[in-house]
């Protein structure tokens, strides 16, 4: 989180950074950790909230390896209710970093909110399963905070859960897309990209962002990889930058920023499986290909061995 923010305090060129860390089941010491860093930064000011704080679990929303805290975003102005004068927010994931200017950003803050479509979910998943005619990635969002509380976000969710029998996979980000699907502005993908056109070649890259399969097209992606914003680590069976791979083409960058965070940082060994995943970055490349092509109900049964395949390499 801490290289995320640097990055972020580095390349935004804000004048001005409020930031607003919602944490869950920190220490004395993490606390200690962040405000020693962030202290010689003038120009940023540091508010913690403490998820614990908030009982999440009032909204029965099932939860993402085994912890409630990406479900957060869902109702993160309300989190930070209590700092009324806040009139718009940015949320970022934890494992972004920021490549450059975000000012750009200022045009959607009078939006009710604000998210980029994702790219590597297929059509049929969001169409086909969650009845939606576009889908969003939720780990950039930009919320007007005010009229946000307007949509009442909490009876929203509470009343989704109970009444709807869709199968959701990604509990924050399916929740999000079913809900606030009608209200949420499309931001270009340069705000949120994922590691995908960076790890395929052109070729690779045509044929995973058909757009007969996904939302994005080759041609789309190409542009927002030459003004890249934010790089945002999602897929890859949640092999992050900070694990020793090489696999995560955002390694490179992660780690510009964590030696001046943490010179003495050593990355995070994968588990046997992960290891197995990665032996041929190649077929695994291939194989994330010809996932886009398989026939609906294959790719259905393909979901659902992936997510017991990804608890079982988080155990």
């Amino acid at each position: 989180m801490l290289t995320s923010v640097y990055s972020l305090i580095k390349n935004s060129k804000f004048d001005k950074i409020n930031l607003y860390i919602v944490t869950s089941e920190f220490t004395n010491k993490d606390y200690d950790k962040i405000k020693k860093f962030l202290d010689i930064f003038e120009n940023v000011l540091v508010y913690f909230y403490k998820l614990e704080d908030y009982d999440i679990n009032k909204l029965n929303i099932p939860s993402w390896r085994g912890t409630q805290i990406a479900n957060a975003r869902l109702v993160f102005p309300d989190i930070i209710s209590s700092d009324n004068d806040i009139e718009s927010i940015l949320y970022i994931d934890s494992d972004t970093i920021i490549k450059d200017d975000l000012r750009g950003l200022l045009k959607y803050k009078d939006n009710i909110v604000s998210a980029c479509l994702e790219d590597a979910t297929l059509k049929s998943y969001y169409i086909s399963k969650l009845n939606l005619d576009k889908y969003f990635n939720s780990g950039v969002i930009y919320f007007n905070t005010k009229k946000w509380k307007e949509l009442d976000a909490e009876y929203r969710i509470k009343n989704t859960l109970s009444n709807t029998n869709i199968e959701i996979t990604f509990p924050d980000q399916d929740l999000f897309n079913i809900i606030f699907n009608n209200e949420t502005s499309i931001m270009p993908s340069r705000y949120n990209m994922s590691t995908y056109p960076y790890l395929f070649n052109n070729l690779e890259s045509k044929a995973f962002y058909n757009p007969k399969y996904r939302q994005l097209g080759f041609d789309e992606i190409k542009i927002e990889k030459e003004n890249s914003k934010i790089l945002h680590s999602y897929g890859l069976f949640n092999i992050k930058p900070w694990c020793n791979a090489n696999i995560n083409p955002f390694s490179k960058e992660f780690m510009k920023y964590m030696n001046d965070v943490n010179p003495y940082f050593k990355k995070e060994e994968l588990n046997i499986l992960k290891k197995l995943l990665i032996t041929s970055p190649e077929l695994l490349k291939i194989m994330l290909v010809l996932r886009t092509y398989l026939p609906s109900d294959i790719e259905e049964c393909n979901r659902k061995l992936s997510l017991k395949l990804q608890k079982a390499i988080e155990k």
